[in-house]
């Protein structure tokens, strides 16, 4: 009786796992919960539970599940990380504190406990000061091309102030000028919503793009850039460079004497 038991939850985690890729959240949800009511610590439908409520910004909801997980299997890797990043995003800093210095299981790394420290460190610096204030800090590390310091500091200023444009701007450049392009591309896309009118957050738009071999969106971005700003050449340039390897070449001979 006990393997049918165990049988049938496996069988239901799994129906919940798939609704949940599928996005079928509110299936997902009820799955998970239906697990709960018959394995109240079952450690893999909380931590689903709490996945799934944090994509849906109900932290408050996720965070006793990613405990709750944590709790029935406390040497497992992803519940622990899971738990630590959900304190830290909740702004229970003590908490977390804390459970970083317990120690960690085996199989996570020390760059991935040093990375949730930065992050700690950078979220409890940004929320004792004004968005203006963590700027300037974020400048002064940008300009000392600190970018893996300056890194977590950005993010976290765009995770707790998501309408301040220099934020994303910030995050944008440093993970650009670490070669990361895909990872820039998100955070110039919402720089570009909040920053409607800056030339130059459309132009490294267009320059993401092209890396990310996306030549027509890159087109649009630099003629969004001078459309803004007639005169700048760099975006002339950069327009030029993309026309030239979309096989325009008259046009792009055009950009290029308007840069030069």
């Amino acid at each position: 009786m006990a393997a049918t038991t165990s049988d049938s939850l496996a069988a239901l985690l799994r129906q919940a796992i798939a609704a949940h890729k599928a996005g079928q959240f509110a299936e997902a949800q009820r799955l998970y919960l239906l697990i709960l009511r018959a394995q109240p610590d079952h450690p893999d439908a909380h931590h689903n539970l709490a996945a799934l409520a944090m994509q849906h910004q109900q932290p408050a909801i996720g965070l006793p599940h990613f405990k709750a997980a944590w709790w029935a299997r406390p040497s497992h890797a992803q519940y622990w990380l899971s738990y630590v990043s959900a304190l830290i995003e909740t702004g229970h800093y003590d908490a977390a504190t804390q459970l970083l210095a317990q120690g960690h299981p085996n199989e996570i790394t020390e760059a991935k406990v040093q990375a949730l420290g930065q992050r700690l460190a950078a979220l409890q610096a940004v929320d004792t000061k004004a968005p203006d204030q963590t700027m300037g800090d974020l400048v002064a590390m940008f300009n000392q091309r600190n970018f893996e310091q300056a890194e977590p500091l950005a993010l976290a200023l765009a995770t707790r102030h998501p309408q301040y444009g220099m934020g994303w701007k910030m995050l944008a450049a440093v993970r650009k000028l670490q070669g990361r392009s895909a990872e820039a591309l998100l955070p110039m896309q919402q720089t570009a919503a909040l920053l409607a009118n800056d030339p130059e957050n459309h132009n490294n738009l267009g320059g993401t793009l092209s890396d990310l071999g996306r030549m027509a969106e890159a087109e649009a971005c630099f003629r969004q850039a001078l459309l803004l700003r007639p005169s700048y050449a760099d975006g002339h340039f950069n327009l030029g460079n993309t026309l030239r390897s979309m096989g325009r070449h008259q046009e792009a001979a055009a950009s290029y004497r308007r840069a030069l």
